[in-house]
């Protein structure tokens, strides 16, 4: 779980800095975000499992302490109550907490991506893809999730994610190459490769690398550019999904980027199977409400399905990408260097 984008390496920094600025650390607690706001509306320290096994200091397997990490780190954390992601916290003014869940485990639930085999690819900032499988399974270069926890239940994935690909969006949005989202449908075009590193890589860990533009030409069009764009998102889905070596049941996309049918499409040739997307594309408020309802006892985790509305199916049918060209892009991939 330590790696260059842990958290556990911030929790560090964060507590060398209070001991140099304080003379010592006191009873000073650092946890997750949704931890601190928690404990400023009701005085309860708490951290959900979904938030906690990705901290690096709680084993995502029995959900208890990493003794190894905190000797490695010298650090001494105050480990916060791990709750359900369904647990009733408490009462601000009035206003009942009953549900907790990071971003992306939230959205997986608001697309009823719970059982092994589904997918859920959020394209938003990044590109986040979270691979539900049965049991704790660790995958080199991917993260184990708890999806989502109640009761005696937990449902367990794993994730791999492009930082930045809605930000690669708006930066050719700046530099005029992008003039409209609607471009992000036009007809695909030439053969230019376009890795968006523009704040590293998470797959393959590369954290300190920067994007590369290559097979550019004199006959290169702004088309190209937004091409090569969308294909480096989709290969990535691709890298991730062949990495958990889980089959496929089904895909389903949310966030604002997946309003695009371009980029579905690319994403829907390159796995071999349809795309689902619902209409409305948020899908991590919606997963918390649903959180609350399963929480309170109105519907079980198997019955979220039926709360899927307005799906539609976007298919890559007439799309070839060759393996050839993926193979291309990997090496590309594999071959940045810091």
């Amino acid at each position: 779980m330590i790696s260059a984008y842990s958290p556990a390496l911030r929790y560090l920094t964060l507590w060398e800095e209070i001991r140099e600025r304080r003379g010592g650390v006191g009873d000073t607690m650092i946890w997750t975000l949704e931890s601190f706001i928690v404990y400023a509306l009701t005085h309860r320290y708490v951290g959900d499992a979904t938030n906690a096994a990705m901290t690096g200091f709680v084993n995502p397997a029995n959900f208890k302490p990493i003794s190894t990490v905190t000797a490695l780190l010298g650090v001494k954390p105050e480990l916060p109550e791990i709750v359900d992601n369904t647990a009733y916290i408490g009462d601000y003014q009035g206003v009942q907490i009953k549900a907790l869940a990071a971003d992306q485990q939230a959205a997986c639930v608001g697309d009823a991506c719970l059982a092994e085999g589904l997918v859920k690819i959020t394209n938003g900032t990044g590109t986040f893809v979270d691979v539900v499988c049965e049991g704790y399974k660790r995958v080199e270069g991917l993260i184990p999730l708890v999806v989502a926890k109640h009761g005696g239940t937990v449902i367990r994935g794993v994730e791999g994610y492009l930082p930045t690909s809605g930000l690669a969006v708006d930066f050719l949005r700046r530099i005029g190459v992008v003039t409209h989202y609607s471009d992000l449908d036009a007809p695909l075009e030439g053969d230019v490769v376009f890795i968006p590193a523009l704040v590293g890589l998470q797959l393959p860990s590369k954290p300190w690398v920067r994007g590369v533009i290559s097979n550019l030409g004199l006959t290169s069009s702004r088309s190209a550019l937004i091409t090569a764009l969308l294909k480096s998102i989709a290969f990535h889905v691709k890298m991730v999904v062949d990495r958990s070596g889980i089959p496929v049941k089904a895909v389903r996309a949310n966030g604002k980027l997946s309003k695009s049918d371009g980029l579905l499409r690319l994403i829907s040739a390159c796995l071999g199977v349809p795309v689902e997307r619902q209409t409305d594309v948020e899908a991590t408020l919606r997963g918390l409400a649903l959180l609350q309802m399963v929480g309170e006892g109105k519907m079980s985790f198997q019955e979220l399905e039926r709360t899927r509305r307005a799906v539609e199916i976007i298919r890559g049918d007439g799309l070839h990408i060759s393996r050839e060209e993926y193979d291309k892009w990997v090496s590309l991939l594999q071959s940045l260097k810091s």
